[in-house]
């Protein structure tokens, strides 16, 4: 088979991402003019980008994505002049009319892009048919990345032609083109009931040939599927295997996986599925917080503050707390207030509390307003107690939730209703709280002396 764009593009459509990438790099390491060679760049930096013929190819990704941005060529400008860079409406109409010229001559990514820049409405009026017609014909082209593209968009409740069912299909069909993000995407389909029967034994067998495959949101899944959330086999057996779910984060994290680092430094600091291990803990949240997580400095002014270090270094959870602060992390604000509410490396100081959990509310952080209830609920502030429970419900947050179904159940601050009490306890269940659950199944007689 000769090598031509059209031949490469021909293999891409049809599946075969190995044969393709191998004929345009050929294509953009010869004597062909200038176009030529920055359309195979460009087409090889999407497969490298989408995984097609591997995980771990983020360094030969940037490499030919910076040829095809030497050539000019639309589908590598596509990334620039869809992120947060500041374009002149003249660049972007040139660009546009590169990209449009593509589209029509028959390259189907470029209709990918078409249909993105429409569907986001990127420098443009969003516009879902206009999006819905160019993403189906490069769906229609054998365009795996165009299926997934498609069904996501028949998802959306504002297209015209939304349908679950038609979104289940093509992530169907573009995972059996070989798409690892359309199996992971595929799972979730089984996993969730779109468009298809729910089947979680048929979800997990799909995770796992995603994660098998390298593809590390599969491996996050896992984690929290056989960590936190449990599902039913084949067998129709109950499955909670937190050591399963501990060896798919470690794989996560193993990948460079930042979710998966987080999920590896939580296991090692609550011993989810593996022993405590403050110091394995603090490494890889220290990972995770040289990348600016405040979500890892948080975590680590939490453990240092608790004294998992030593009692002598819980002030330096302190200094990580409003670290993460000054970053944007409303956790850490919830954390600092606890610190002062129990003198966690600092002295206790109920005002300084208050206000940071009352600041932690305003934003709209669920945690945040129960912890205000069980420290007014100390105090015997009933009133006060019963506001942020109500807060903590509205952000659902499943204890703040059960709390505030106990002062209906015992006619605090509100008439006894025990109608209320269930509707708000199974809120609170829904949100995973164990207490609620087994109060539906036990009776409210169960709660004496609680409150």
């Amino acid at each position: 088979m000769t090598d031509t764009l059209e031949n490469a593009h021909a293999l891409f459509c049809g599946g075969k991402y190995t044969e393709s990438l191998a004929m345009y790099n050929r294509i953009r390491k010869s004597s062909a003019e200038g176009r030529e060679k920055g359309i195979a760049a460009s087409m090889a930096m999407t497969i490298y980008k989408e995984g097609l013929t591997g995980p771990g190819m983020k360094k030969a990704m940037e490499e030919v994505g910076m040829e095809g941005m030497k050539y000019s060529c639309p589908l590598a400008r596509f990334y620039f002049y869809t992120s947060d860079q500041e374009v002149s409406d003249e660049e972007f109409t040139l660009f546009l009319t590169d990209l449009r010229s593509l589209a029509k001559e028959g390259n189907s990514q470029a209709m990918v892009q078409m249909g993105l820049i429409y569907a986001y409405g990127i420098h443009l009026r969003e516009d879902l048919e206009k999006a819905g017609n160019w993403l189906e014909k490069a769906a229609k082209l054998g365009n795996p990345i165009a299926m997934l593209q498609l069904a996501f968009l028949y998802l959306e409740p504002d297209f015209s032609k939304a349908d679950d069912h038609e979104a289940y299909v093509w992530t169907l069909k573009s995972a059996a083109s070989g798409y690892r993000e359309a199996e992971f995407q595929l799972a979730y389909f089984f996993w969730r009931g779109i468009g298809i029967e729910e089947d979680q034994a048929k979800a997990v067998f799909l995770f796992r040939k995603a994660a098998d495959a390298g593809q590390t949101e599969a491996c996050g899944a896992l984690f929290h599927i056989y960590s936190e959330l449990g599902f039913e086999d084949e067998n129709g057996k109950e499955v909670l295997d937190p050591e399963k779910g501990f060896l798919y984060a470690k794989k996560g994290a193993s990948l460079d996986d930042h979710d998966c680092t987080m999920d590896l430094a939580f296991c090692y600091y609550r011993g989810l599925g593996t022993e405590k291990d403050f110091e394995k803990a603090r490494e890889w949240y220290e990972k995770a917080w040289n990348r600016a997580d405040p979500a890892a400095g948080c975590a680590l002014g939490t453990m240092y503050a608790e004294g998992c270090f030593g009692d002598d270094r819980k002030k330096e959870g302190i200094s990580y707390l409003n670290q993460a602060i000054r970053e944007g992390s409303v956790d850490a604000i919830r954390e600092l207030g606890l610190c002062y509410a129990y003198g966690m490396g600092v002295e206790i100081d109920q005002d300084r509390a208050i206000s940071l959990l009352q600041e932690g509310v305003s934003e709209k952080d669920g945690p945040s307003a129960r912890e205000l209830g069980k420290m007014y609920l100390k105090d015997r502030k009933f009133q006060e107690s019963f506001d942020a429970f109500r807060k903590a419900d509205e952000y659902n947050d499943g204890e703040g939730s059960f709390y505030l179904a106990l002062f209906y159940i015992k006619g605090v601050m509100v008439p006894k209703n025990f109608k209320k009490a269930q509707e708000i306890l199974y809120r609170s269940a829904g949100n995973g709280h164990k207490w609620a659950k087994d109060l539906l199944d036990k009776g409210f007689s169960h709660i004496e002396g609680v409150m």
